[in-house]
């Protein structure tokens, strides 16, 4: 078995710093460098994503919807109906009434359309990147917690397959990077195991200049490994989610991130 493994990954190693910064870049759709004005904040301690926290809030504390109510008439205040103190630890986990592993921002969405009567957020908008970050601040130092067993089991077997199967133009998997190749270096990062990455998302990338979703950073490593990215909120891409998220199952929670 391990001699046919060396070469695989030799050969996977040689695939991936076989792209250009230029190339992964497009693929990606983001910039190689870092802007001047991201640098400045980054020496000063300011995360630019603060400013996400602050309209996810503002959002929270909004009235809207056919029912002119707002997140936090349920979830603050002596009449709340239940705190959302340490909540987003615990997310993706299955919800009863979906009949299915949930998102943070699924589970948004459920109380924006159904308890609001509003109309469903976009998945990448800024509105809920926005929220959601808000609704994690919420947690802040508190143990991330997702359960992967029971009804989520299947949810998680299916991420943990989808993080080690192979696919693509290159036949590269996430644990490609973050396993077998692990201490190697790309585009000038070390490639790392994920462990308790999840924590701190969603973050601030500094390379694009905007503050990204755990999912969406999955999407663009899937383009930069030429994979086809699947879509956000796909039934994979949640089962990814949760895998992933496991992996930090101890690691207090650090929202927003900021990473290159």
């Amino acid at each position: 078995m391990m001699k046919g493994f060396v070469p695989a990954v030799a050969a996977a190693l040689a695939a991936i710093v076989a792209f250009s910064p230029a190339i992964m870049a497009q693929e990606a759709g983001v910039t190689t460098s870092i802007s001047d004005a991201d640098m400045a904040l980054y020496r000063t301690g300011i995360n630019p994503a603060d400013a996400d926290v602050d309209a996810g809030e503002a959002f929270f504390r909004k009235e809207q919807g056919e029912k002119k109510t707002s997140c936090a008439a349920c979830h603050e205040g002596p009449a709340a109906k239940k705190s959302l103190k340490g909540s987003a630890a615990t997310f993706p986990k299955w919800i009863a009434s979906a009949k299915k592993v949930v998102t943070l921002e699924d589970r948004i969405n459920m109380c924006v359309t159904g308890g609001m009567g509003a109309e469903k957020l976009e998945m990448k908008s800024a509105t809920m990147t926005g929220i959601s970050l808000y609704v994690r601040s919420l947690s802040k130092g508190m143990k991330v917690n997702v359960s992967t067993g029971g009804e989520a089991k299947d949810t998680f077997d299916l991420g943990r397959k989808v993080f080690a199967t192979r696919r693509g133009q290159r036949n590269l998997a996430c644990a490609t990077c973050h396993e077998d190749l692990v201490g190697s270096t790309l585009r000038m990062q070390a490639l790392n195991k994920i462990n308790g990455a999840a924590a701190h998302w969603p973050a601030y990338r500094m390379v694009n200049g905007e503050t990204t979703q755990l999912q969406r950073r999955f999407q663009q490593c899937m383009s930069n490994a030429r994979l086809a990215p699947f879509p956000m909120g796909d039934y994979r891409m949640t089962a990814l989610e949760l895998y992933v998220t496991s992996l930090a199952n101890g690691s207090p929670m650090e929202t927003p991130g900021w990473v290159r």
